[in-house]
């Protein structure tokens, strides 16, 4: 990936309010070098596909109340989302995996990246961008008694307040079992 798109990305990454919240929190600031140098490394000159995955380092920010994790999952190629129209419905595996995530309380970025296409609002925001690709990254907050996982959305020039809307319709809050025992009853 080029430089300055990767640049702009990550910056984006960087200056999200949940991250710069967690660096606040912790005092502890992300390392933009580590991230940007994982996407220029991704080959995606010719990319056909909506999206694809990316291997980067993850940052870790822990405060006295919690121990958060922010990690890259996608890169989105904005140019092919004329692929899907904006009227995509997902197929009956697509919405199985869905309710299945949503009834155990899982995040899967597939199933996030299924909810992002079939957006109208982001549909829009993608195909209107001015740069290629976009970004799904994700922060997962390990609080005491509950993970909260965040989908993080870096689309360029996009309307933020819409995006983090998204962001919060899509976060899901699991309880952290401490017992077995507990595990066994909930699946009963």
């Amino acid at each position: 990936m080029e430089y300055r798109l990767a640049e702009i990305l990550i910056e984006g990454l960087g200056s999200h309010k949940e991250v710069s919240a967690l660096e606040f929190m912790s005092g502890i600031k992300l390392d933009k070098k580590a991230f940007l140098d994982a996407i220029i490394k991704k080959e995606i000159e010719n990319l056909k596909r909506f999206s694809i995955r990316i291997d980067g380092p993850n940052a870790e920010f822990v405060s006295n109340d919690y121990k958060a994790y922010l990690s890259m999952d996608l890169l989105l190629n904005n140019r092919s989302i004329n692929n899907y129209n904006n009227n995509y419905k997902p197929n009956l595996l697509e919405r199985f995996i869905e309710k299945i995530t949503k009834k155990y309380k899982l995040y899967n970025p597939y199933v996030i990246l299924m909810k992002l296409r079939s957006d109208n609002n982001l549909y829009v925001s993608l195909l209107n961008s001015p740069e290629k690709y976009s970004l799904l990254a994700r922060i997962e907050i390990y609080y005491e008694d509950y993970l909260k996982t965040r989908p993080i959305l870096i689309i360029p020039k996009a309307n933020p307040s819409s995006v983090y809307e998204w962001e919060e319709e899509n976060t899901v809050e699991t309880s952290r079992l401490s017992e077995p025992a507990e595990l066994k009853d909930k699946l009963n």
